[in-house]
């Protein structure tokens, strides 16, 4: 048993607790990257970029 937490259950509890709004700045973020790296436009469905890049 590890006696230090892992960075991820620090993370899963900070983001559980961000505002609305810094939610959806992070969402819009996320996108960007996204549409950056598999460069799609702006006007694809982020249902289908999701399902192309696996998350």
């Amino acid at each position: 048993m590890r006696c230090v937490p892992s960075i991820l259950y620090y993370e899963i509890c900070a983001y559980a607790t961000v505002a609305q709004l810094i939610f959806n700045k992070i969402n819009r973020t996320q996108n960007k990257v996204m549409r950056t790296i598999t460069g799609a436009m702006g006007f694809i469905i982020k249902y289908e970029m999701k399902k192309t890049t696996f998350l």
